[in-house]
């Protein structure tokens, strides 16, 4: 990074970001890192330059930097069909999954890595040891090896695996590079955080989990970024059973939602809106986690959701029963 700032050349902080979380995912997930994070920087599309340097790369670093591009392929289409509809992407892809090409490089190194471990734990009963307690989690255990406790299916493991690597790898990356982004545009904030990173952990020395609970206006500036920049931005449920919904005006009859609805939810606009926090909402502000717009806050919520749920004569399902 520094190399590439001296030359005067922006930097992919996403692609950074999705790079290390990719990496310290599989290392959690299955015990060994894919080391995306030492293949070279990508230029900026204006620079006439190639985007990798293969030739400084290993097999093993190559096979991730493989996956990485395939998994991220894949979540592109899967997103696109998302916002296509189950009706229309389909006509789209008459001729063939577009997702297969790509599955099938992601499928194959899980399955590799799944299948090592399986093997793992058939040696151990073979040589005779004792099984592990599903209950006992070692010092050296990845998820897959807890998960190898429980399940001998392979399809099983694959799925969990990807499931848990997928949720733990983008939600991280895209908080970091939102957060670094607004620390970069608020110059005061950042310096605060880093005079409480100075005091509370030291900039030398190991780094410890007790040490950071300690850092509140770190905590802070995460929260406050997480509201900006919710990870998911919006959602959408689907009613089990028919039911009502509070009207948004008092003297109006509840809305009737029946069975199988879509229902879409912003949480986006969630967290920018005025009436919940205040005026400032769409101020980047970490000391509203800190001072009396906290508790504030908490009042209009709960007085706001007694009103709407006062205003309906029949019981209201909220999202997570819907």
């Amino acid at each position: 990074m520094k190399k590439r700032m001296k030359e005067g050349l922006a930097i992919d902080f996403q692609d950074l970001m999705g790079r290390f979380t990719l990496d310290t995912a599989t290392e959690f997930l299955f015990g060994s890192s894919f080391h995306t994070l030492n293949v070279s920087l990508p230029y900026p599309r204006y620079f006439s330059r190639s985007i990798h340097s293969p030739s400084n790369m290993s097999s093993s670093t190559q096979a991730g930097d493989d996956f990485a591009s395939a998994f991220y392929e894949a979540q592109e289409i899967i997103s696109n069909r998302g916002r296509m509809g189950d009706d229309i992407w389909p006509l789209f892809e008459i001729l063939g999954n577009r997702t297969d090409k790509h599955m099938k490089v992601v499928s194959g190194y899980v399955e590799k890595v799944v299948e090592e471990a399986l093997g793992r734990k058939k040696k151990a009963v073979e040589e005779g040891k004792e099984a592990k307690r599903v209950d006992e989690v070692e010092e050296d255990e990845t998820l897959l090896d807890h998960l190898v406790k429980i399940t001998d299916d392979p399809t099983v493991l694959r799925d969990e695996t990807l499931n848990i690597l997928l949720a733990g790898r983008d939600t991280t990356a895209a908080t970091l590079t939102f957060c670094i982004y607004l620390l970069s545009a608020h110059i005061h904030v950042l310096s605060k955080l880093r005079a409480e990173v100075e005091e509370k952990i030291g900039l030398k020395g190991k780094l410890r989990f007790e040490d950071i609970k300690e850092c509140r206006y770190l905590r802070a500036v995460i929260n406050e970024t997480l509201r900006l920049f919710p990870i998911v931005p919006f959602n959408v449920r689907e009613s089990v059973n028919e039911t009502t919904w509070p009207s948004p005006d008092p003297n109006l009859p509840p809305v009737y939602i029946p069975a199988g609805t879509e229902i879409s939810y912003s949480v986006f606009m969630m967290h920018r809106r005025k009436d919940l926090w205040g005026p400032d909402a769409e101020i980047f502000d970490p000391e509203r986690f800190l001072d009396e717009r906290l508790t504030r806050r908490k009042d209009v919520s709960i007085g706001s959701t007694d009103r709407r749920a006062n205003s309906c004569t029949k019981k209201v399902h909220t999202f997570g029963d819907l």
